[in-house]
Formats: structure tokens, C-alpha cells, sequence
């Protein structure tokens, strides 16, 4: 494995811990919302359902990321 291949899966795996912080963060955010019913602005993007939609969403991309760069770790070992 290469240099460029080495950045390419450490640029994935900080992608891939980005995007699963930033939905813990918003879940968390979600919860506490949801508790205590604050009554946010209505342009904020992670209220009720639609928020929660959008969060897991968030996820996912992780999840997509974290497997892309598996993938590619797998065929950069076999090279």
C-alpha cells in the first residue's frame, strides 16, 4: 500500500468519525428537544420526525463511508 492510498482511507476514516460525532451531537439534541419540548425556531433542520429522519440520514452516510473504506482497504491489501 502507498502513501496516497494510506491518505485516501485515513481522509475516509476521519469522514467516516465526523459524520458519526456530528450524530451523536444532533441526536442528543434531538432528545433533549424532545423531553422538554423547547420550542425552537422553525427553520431549525432537526425538529420532530423530519429531524430525526435527517439524523439517522447522518448515519448512514457514516455507515456508507465506513464500508467504501473497508472495500477499498480489502483491494489495496491484495495488491
Amino acid at each position: 500500500m502507498n502513501q496516497h492510498q494510506r491518505n485516501i482511507l485515513r481522509l475516509l476514516g476521519i469522514l467516516k468519525r465526523s459524520a458519526f460525532n456530528i450524530g451523536d451531537i444532533t441526536l442528543v439534541i434531538w432528545c433533549i428537544h424532545a423531553i422538554t419540548e423547547f420550542e425552537a425556531d422553525p427553520t431549525y433542520p432537526f425538529l420532530e420526525l423530519r429531524g430525526l429522519i435527517f439524523i439517522l440520514l447522518i448515519y448512514m452516510l457514516g455507515i456508507a463511508i465506513s464500508v467504501q473504506r473497508e472495500s477499498l482497504r480489502n483491494k489495496y491489501e491484495q495488491q
